[in-house]
């Protein structure tokens, strides 16, 4: 085998190296899953100074949709939903009352 033959084969595997090693940096360097759902339940440290507590916050960032469940001091539970708006902020609507035995299904 001559030196030309040798040092294309030398070129080929460094090359064959380097972008093996920037495949794998890639893969380290990328978060786990930056959209997956957020879901959390009995936030804060219980009730508010209105009696309301947060019962279930259920948030999809790839959606930027949510919805929070808030049991309010009479025991009744309402759900509100909510929605990135750009630059506009959070759009936040809703407030029907649903079961307590279902909050937190949607």
């Amino acid at each position: 085998m001559g030196a030309g033959y040798r040092r294309a084969f030398v070129y080929v595997v460094a090359a064959a190296l380097v972008i093996i090693a920037g495949m794998v940096a890639v893969h380290l360097a990328r978060p786990p899953d930056p959209f997956g759902p957020v879901r959390v339940e009995r936030v804060g440290g219980g009730a508010s100074e209105s009696g309301a507590r947060t019962e279930q916050v259920q948030w999809d960032a790839e959606e930027g949709q949510g919805v929070l469940d808030v049991r309010e001091s009479d025991g009744a539970v309402r759900r509100y939903y909510m929605e990135e708006g750009g630059g506009d902020g959070m759009r936040i609507w809703g407030g029907e009352e649903v079961d307590p035995d279902q909050a937190g299904d949607r």
